[in-house]
């Protein structure tokens, strides 16, 4: 096994159940790849693909469903970032109290 023996932040292998170290990620074994490309898997958007895994990436691309739902995803992060950005917060109050002692 490539798993890392435990360490301050160990969890569970989910391949292998074994100890590991999250903090001395190593990139996954071939075998570990080779079953999740073959895993079966359905696209919940369209509701119109079943398949592997590795077949839902190709059907994906020329879903509007997904494609769609992906927009809307995104659309959403962004708006949500702007109004975090936009709220005062701690930083915002920091910058605003720095520019006032530096007026007087």
């Amino acid at each position: 096994s490539r798993c890392e023996a435990g360490g301050p932040s160990s969890e569970r292998c989910p391949h292998c159940d074994q100890p590991s170290d999250l903090q001395a990620l190593l990139p996954p074994v071939d075998d570990l790849i080779a079953s999740l490309a073959h895993r079966r898997c359905a696209c919940a958007a369209c509701g119109g693909f079943e398949g592997s895994l590795d077949q839902l990436k190709l059907h994906l691309l020329g879903c509007p469903s997904a494609l769609g739902f992906a927009s809307l995803h995104v659309y959403r992060l962004a708006v949500e970032g702007e109004e975090r950005r936009l709220q005062p917060g701690p930083r915002h109050a920091d910058t605003v109290s720095a520019t006032r002692l530096a007026m007087l």
